[in-house]
């Protein structure tokens, strides 16, 4: 069974290659999207030398959701089993790889969500996730914990049922991946992981606002139907 990791990079010089480097301990391969970046993220990649390391490079940054598209597309090509995203900026762990593909090795789930701790999460990004459930919960009917974090884990079919679904091209993804996999019938699981603050881009707050408003335009009819009570 071949696990993966996928990293969506922008602009990432400071911590791409640390991340990079503990990523592969954990995984069979390693996909780095480089989304356009105008620092020399590509360039740092680019010279490690590494058979496990697929990278995947355009020159304009597209978004998250374009790039996530791009990696679960490779992830296809190159034959994986298991695909784990994560962020490229050390907010996430990568010794807890393991820990979240669990539950798909054993046949439990086919997502899984890394629910990262609410006691330490910035109180912007705090609100910003309760706005984010609710605006999932009315445009799926269900409920998930920490709907925007990027520490996931997916199987092949997971990948396979959800990629033709998906359409944003920014933060609004993922939302839409979870919207993807209720209306896929797919089972969700949630594991807690741990999240450092120390390194995540304060400006991303903005984006994801405004992926977030993204999202609901797309599903209007669904959260609309849902607040009138149409089944």
């Amino acid at each position: 069974m071949k696990t993966c990791a996928l990293i969506a990079a922008y602009n990432e010089e400071k911590t791409i290659k640390k991340v990079v480097f503990e990523t592969l301990k954990y995984v069979d391969e390693l996909i780095v999207v480089d989304d356009g970046s105008t620092d020399k993220t590509f360039s740092i990649i680019s010279n490690i030398k590494n058979k496990k390391l697929e990278i995947v490079s355009y020159p304009i940054n597209k978004g998250k959701g374009y790039a996530l598209r791009q990696g679960f597309k490779k992830f296809l090509e190159i034959g994986g089993n298991i695909l784990v995203t994560l962020d490229a900026d050390l907010q996430h762990n990568p010794k807890e790889i393991n820990h979240i593909i669990n539950l798909i090795k054993d046949d439990v789930s086919d997502v899984v969500i890394g629910s990262r701790y609410m006691k330490t999460m910035p109180r912007a990004k705090v609100f910003l996730n309760v706005l984010a459930n609710i605006n999932l919960l009315l445009a799926s009917g269900t409920f998930f914990s920490d709907v925007s974090s990027g520490y996931r884990a997916y199987s092949k079919k997971a990948i396979e049922k959800i990629l033709p679904r998906l359409t944003l091209d920014r933060f609004g993804i993922e939302l839409e991946i979870l919207k993807a996999c209720v209306d896929g019938e797919m089972r969700v699981g949630i594991i807690p992981v741990g999240c450092d603050y120390k390194f995540g881009k304060k400006a991303n707050l903005g984006k994801l606002f405004k992926g977030h408003f993204q999202f609901a335009w797309k599903y209007k009819k669904d959260i609309f139907n849902k607040l009138v009570g149409i089944k």
